[in-house]
């Protein structure tokens, strides 16, 4: 199953209109300025053949060359780990891509632009020390050179760059700067985010305003503790004549199982922490316990250690607790 962060991306950046501001942000100059943006299209490459599927990256687009008309294919990854992983992967996307490139138009040649979003940094290479050899062997591995793109690095006010759309803005802004752990902070943030909000809303597309209204809402809704109500008020605090969102029924399912998800989770906290304070006061009554009654008690829900709570000050032994 697709992370909200990857459905957000994917969602703005497979919309050519989108992708064109934030590849003209991050691409070298030189190539920004080459590149013929109107005739900017989303690829097809993912629909070559099975083992391409099976590598396939976020989004593909293609353009050409306003100076001599070459074809370039941008290949754009979201990723929102630390690690490195997405270098392989890409990589090997890259190469596959390049062969089917040349088996179907060995006469073009076609430039492949790797594009990676990073929602966290980078991870630290290893601090070992590097010996003469070591570095030879080094220079002589496969290696991916794309651009990447550091949400990390980035402030709100560059994200606010005119050469984005107001969509792309706001993708950039809840991928990177959204926090997750206080709802109010959260709903401070989209307070700050009014003016790319509003002008969205009255956006022509595509993608309509209100699919990306619906993105928007359903992306703060999955990975913030905001509640629907809270969202609702914020938007209509800064849209007018604001509706709630017709949610598409995708995102309803993603949402209910989300809230499902949050109640057995709290549930599942509750119950373990008393879990721990009932194995504490047996043990103080009762002396080391058998593992067969830890395990019972760990694995116990919360009704059950409500009722052995109501009796283990008062019961004559351990398995007089336990038998309720």
């Amino acid at each position: 199953m697709q992370a909200p962060h990857d459905r957000l991306f994917q969602f703005t950046f497979r919309h050519p209109r989108l992708a064109a501001g934030w590849l003209r942000v991050c691409l070298p100059a030189v190539l920004a300025a080459a590149v013929d943006w109107p005739g900017l299209t989303l690829a097809q490459d993912r629909l070559v053949g099975p083992r391409l599927r099976r590598n396939d990256l976020d989004v593909a687009l293609q353009a050409r060359l306003r100076v001599d008309s070459r074809s370039v294919r941008f290949v754009l990854e979201h990723h929102s780990g630390s690690s490195d992983i997405w270098e392989p992967q890409q990589l090997r996307y890259v190469v596959l891509l390049r062969r089917v490139l040349w088996k179907h138009g060995p006469g073009e040649a076609t430039w492949v632009v790797p594009v990676v979003l990073l929602q966290r940094p980078r991870a630290a290479p290893p601090s070992t020390a590097t010996g003469e050899l070591d570095q030879a062997l080094a220079d002589l591995q496969p290696q991916l050179r794309a651009v990447v793109y550091e949400l990390g690095a980035t402030t709100e006010s560059d994200l606010l760059d005119p050469r984005l759309l107001p969509l792309a803005q706001l993708t950039l802004l809840c991928l990177g700067h959204l926090p997750t752990d206080d709802p109010a902070a959260a709903l401070a943030a989209l307070d700050r985010w009014a003016t790319p909000l509003r002008a969205m809303a009255s956006d022509e597309g595509p993608p309509h305003p209100d699919d990306a209204l619906d993105a928007i809402a359903c992306y703060v809704l999955e990975v913030t503790e905001v509640t629907e109500e809270q969202l609702h008020m914020a938007f209509a605090k800064h849209l007018d004549h604001y509706e709630p969102t017709r949610m598409t029924t995708a995102n309803k399912l993603r949402l209910e199982g989300r809230l499902q998800g949050r109640m057995e989770g709290k549930a599942e906290g509750k119950a373990e922490g008393k879990a721990e304070a009932l194995l504490h006061l047996l043990q103080r009554r009762f002396g080391p316990l058998p593992a067969a009654a830890s395990q019972r008690v760990a694995a116990a829900s919360l009704a059950e250690l409500d009722a052995w709570f109501d009796t283990v000050l008062d019961a004559p032994s351990l398995d007089a607790v336990l038998r309720r």
